[in-house]
């Protein structure tokens, strides 16, 4: 009997994280699944979610190496006929070190353009930053071992290749993305001697990264592809023109002294470098498109279609509403200065004033962590299809009114903060919006929704 053990190696090129449970508690909102092997804290990313993201990259030939689909749960479990799966996976491993971050957000009222009330929330991930010059160390190496019936299989084998996932959630707002650097294999004969003792012996090390391959067998081993690009991207360099000041996690408790607290309200950062979050732009693009729309006489039924479309649509358990995924995602986008350094941070202090007394009011003076004028920041907007040209427009025209400064990114852009424009100092150049084509357009992008639920 033949057994062919596989080593995936992934490297996870954005901040990520596989969300956990909270209990009640956890001071965090939205945790992450940690290791629970080993003395360190380390992220984990169990083999399911895994799976699941390799069978769709399979696509029709999933079946032959993960086995079919389970039934629906209707279906009686003795008039199914169940087939053993070839392929088997055995877990996965963070390589090195990788820190879980917590940072805080909140959603925005965008009658209000103001933070929803009850909103905020504590969240984790693991954060990489692209545009760090230490980006390389900075990359959650994984692997993921899975255990195979029979010799290698060379078609497996190159499908694992040219995987390249998303690793857990927030994927909309550039969270997750990854590629197979390296693919390794090798048969264990456990009818040989070799092969058994190996088997009792030396697998459990191997599996631990330690431990080698049988002597006299034939490794495999095959490097992963390139990182493809987006079916449609959209890169932008804006230049800041107004501190921009992305709220965090800073001090809590009462200032009763009266005395300035520098650290009250932070700037959010990932590695230490200041960063406007991608679900910041997110928010940004998607109240700029229905606003655009509603101004070109959208009605609110085609509004939700192309929202669903571009940005997708959370699930509601009790109104039995199913979520998808929206097209675009928004990557972190790093503030640097000119050499392409950290961007500088600038301390603004702020005091309430009493309406009564018209002077300061006793207790209420705060400072605010922001980054400064003159900073430079990489944005990107992704999509997973290649969208028309009327959409193209239609995301245009918004890129148009941020450096126009109609919009403002992060807190208190009507007091100074928040306003950027593009570094070259040219606006892209936009044409009418046409919604009934953008509308006709979302609308083939949902089809297949509507269809399966008819």
């Amino acid at each position: 009997m033949t057994i062919t053990m596989i080593r995936v190696e992934l490297e996870i090129l954005q901040s990520w994280g596989v969300g956990g449970v909270a209990s009640l508690r956890d001071p965090v909102d939205l945790p992450i699944q940690v290791d629970p092997r080993g003395d360190e804290l380390l992220p984990y990313v169990p083999s399911t979610s895994l799976v699941g993201a390799l069978r769709r990259h399979l696509a029709e030939r999933a079946e032959s190496w993960l086995g079919p689909q389970p039934g629906a749960l209707e279906v009686s479990t003795g008039s199914i006929t169940r087939t053993r799966s070839p392929l088997r996976a055995l877990g996965s491993r963070v390589e090195g070190t990788a820190a879980i971050t917590e940072y805080g957000t909140t959603a925005i009222d965008p009658a209000r353009r103001a933070p929803k009330e009850g909103s905020l929330r504590r969240e984790q991930r693991v954060d990489v930053l692209e545009a760090s010059s230490s980006a390389e160390a900075r990359r959650t190496r994984l692997s993921w071992y899975l255990q195979h019936d029979g010799d290698p299989d060379p078609g497996l084998l190159d499908a694992l290749a040219a995987w390249q996932p998303v690793v857990g959630r927030r994927r909309s707002t550039g969270n997750g993305r990854a590629r197979v650097t390296t693919v390794t294999a090798f048969p264990v004969d456990l009818s040989d001697e070799v092969g058994l003792t190996w088997w009792l012996d030396g697998r459990a090390a191997w599996l631990s990264g330690t431990g080698v391959p049988p002597t006299g067998v034939t490794v495999t081993s095959l490097r992963g592809e390139e990182l493809r690009d987006a079916a449609w991207s959209l890169a932008l360099r804006w230049a800041v023109v107004e501190p921009v000041h992305v709220g965090g996690i800073g001090a809590q408790g009462e200032n009763p002294s009266g005395e300035v607290r520098p650290s009250a309200r932070k700037h959010r950062t990932a590695v230490g470098t200041p960063i406007i979050p991608g679900s910041s732009w997110k928010g940004i693009v998607r109240h700029r498109v229905e606003h655009i729309l509603t101004l070109c006489g959208a009605s609110s039924g085609d509004l939700a279609m192309v929202q669903e479309a571009l940005f997708g649509v959370g699930g509601t358990s009790r109104a039995d509403v199913t979520g998808r995924r929206g097209c675009l995602a928004f990557p972190d986008s790093a503030l640097t200065a000119p050499d392409g350094r950290a961007a500088a941070r600038v301390e603004r202090t702020h005091v309430a004033i009493d309406r009564v007394s018209g002077g300061a009011h006793e207790g209420l003076l705060f400072a605010v962590d922001a980054v400064e004028e003159g900073s430079l920041t990489d944005s990107r907007i992704e999509s997973t299809l290649d969208l028309p040209a009327e959409v193209a427009n239609l995301l245009n025209h918004v890129v148009r009114d941020i450096h126009d400064g109609f919009v403002g990114v992060g807190g208190g852009t009507t007091r100074g903060y928040g306003r950027l424009k593009l570094a070259d100092g040219t606006a892209p150049i936009v044409g009418p919006v046409d919604s009934a084509a953008i509308v006709t357009w979302a609308k083939g992008v949902l089809a297949p929704k509507e269809v399966l639920t008819a």
